[in-house]
């Protein structure tokens, strides 16, 4: 159990078709450099779009949440929940780093080792957006809603990312420590809240996976598999990747993003165990998404899946593109298999491209592959492709979403915190 995973690596040509494939080791970060169209686009995303300057933009990622350090769950703040800017402060902190050092932008490659230094400098052993305090709905005394372990896994992706891109040992030991905080603060059971921000915490096996691979210390995988019979026996609101859920006939029906965000948990789970149950369940979880994929690859999810097959005029967020791919290229180093890294191939280059304009200036939060206008009208809007300065804050974290695909795995780029490598020589006319 503690060996570090294999993995299968994709190798392909400039027509996208598999040409080789053989088990070999994890690759470091920025190992993998993209080129031609697809570092192009980073560019002019970070320089050009709204990637690089949306600090500038909106102020839900300027407020410094993790070395501040300063927040109360349940508490409302400029209209939003508590967890948000956690999430889009640590989305936005770890793009901008990935992108930077895959496109070689030395600016912002720069501004965001600042930004790690910043909060390493910060940390007292915690790394996260909350209070300390012995009163309720501080730190790791959450009475509801809450976003620790959400909040805390999108900041360790960064400096994760951060230790991977410059071998900086202290970005690597800033994670590892705060989370055995949090494993030693374990209130019994993450998920007995029934709200959103409680759900999200799937998120955190992201870094379990990582120290897992990284370290061999049985003590991630140990509290992997607590985690995940915490999901199995407590309350989460969305709660599709239960085994036994996964194990009946029932399609996925709650939030997709958060169906997103684990999928690749059961088949790690059963990757640790030796309970056939989730080896079975993992099967039938890829499945499921077969049923609910549309011809462009997506998931289908207008927040919700609801049972609903993946057909051309099903509705499918941003937001699941980005977290599926982010699963799947854990799924594909986890079990070997080609067509699991062919669903993220599709996924990004077909619905995660076609919903955005060319240069990140505006994107559509909700896509269909049939339609023939993005029209403002019905479901809050989503349906339009929004500007760059008009975007809000939902979209925006959806899009950081999606750019962060590009760190793990689902294009030119590898890192321990993906699984799937794909090698793709191509340039910029190659691939539409």
């Amino acid at each position: 159990m503690a060996a570090k995973l294999k993995l299968t690596i994709l190798v392909l040509c400039s027509l996208m078709m598999p040409c080789f494939a053989g088990d070999l080791d994890f690759l470091e970060g920025g190992e993998i450099q993209p080129e031609g169209w697809i570092k192009e686009q980073m560019r002019l995303d970070l320089e050009q779009g709204y990637y690089g300057e949306y600090d500038k933009v909106n102020h839900t990622v300027t407020h410094n949440l993790f070395v501040k350090k300063d927040r109360i769950s349940g508490e409302r703040y400029y209209g939003l929940k508590c967890w948000w800017s956690g999430e889009h402060e640590g989305y936005w902190k770890d793009g901008v780093l990935r992108m930077a050092f895959l496109s070689g932008h030395n600016a912002y490659k720069e501004k965001a080792i600042e930004w790690l230094d910043e909060i390493v400098a910060a940390q007292d052993q915690y790394i996260g957006i909350y209070k300390a305090g012995n009163e309720p709905n501080t730190r790791f005394n959450h009475t509801g809603l809450n976003g620790e372990l959400w909040t805390q896994s999108r900041i360790f992706q960064a400096l994760i990312a951060g230790y991977e891109f410059t071998g900086d040992q202290k970005y690597f030991n800033a994670v590892k420590k705060a989370v055995d905080l949090t494993i030693a603060e374990d209130p019994g059971n993450y998920f007995n809240a029934k709200k959103g921000g409680a759900s999200h915490g799937v998120g955190f096996f992201d870094t379990l996976w990582y120290l897992h691979n990284e370290t061999g210390n049985e003590k991630y995988s140990s509290y992997a598999v607590k985690l995940y019979n915490d999901f199995n026996t407590g309350t989460p609101r969305d709660d599709d990747l239960k085994t036994d859920i996964l194990l009946s006939n029932k399609y996925f029906q709650t939030h997709g993003a958060h169906i997103a965000e684990g999928f690749f948990v059961p088949q790690f789970i059963a990757s640790l165990t030796d309970y056939e149950k989730y080896d079975k369940a993992a099967d039938r979880a890829l499945e499921k998404l077969k049923y609910h994929l549309t011809p462009s690859g997506a998931m289908v999810c207008a927040e919700n899946v609801k049972g609903s097959p993946g057909t051309a005029d099903a509705g499918y967020e941003y937001c699941g593109i980005a977290e599926l791919v982010q699963s799947l290229t854990k799924l594909t180093a986890l079990t070997g298999k080609a067509e699991v890294a062919q669903i993220a191939e599709e996924m990004t280059l077909n619905a995660g491209q076609g919903a955005r304009l060319p240069v990140l200036k505006g994107v559509s939060y909700l896509s269909t592959d049939n339609r023939i206008a993005a029209s403002p009208e019905g479901h809050g809007q989503r349906h339009a492709v929004k500007s760059w300065f008009k975007v809000d804050t939902f979209l925006f974290s959806f899009l950081l979403r999606f750019n962060d695909i590009f760190r793990s795995g689902g294009s030119p780029k590898g890192d321990r915190n993906g699984g799937i490598y794909h090698a793709a020589k191509c340039t910029a006319s190659g691939i539409r």
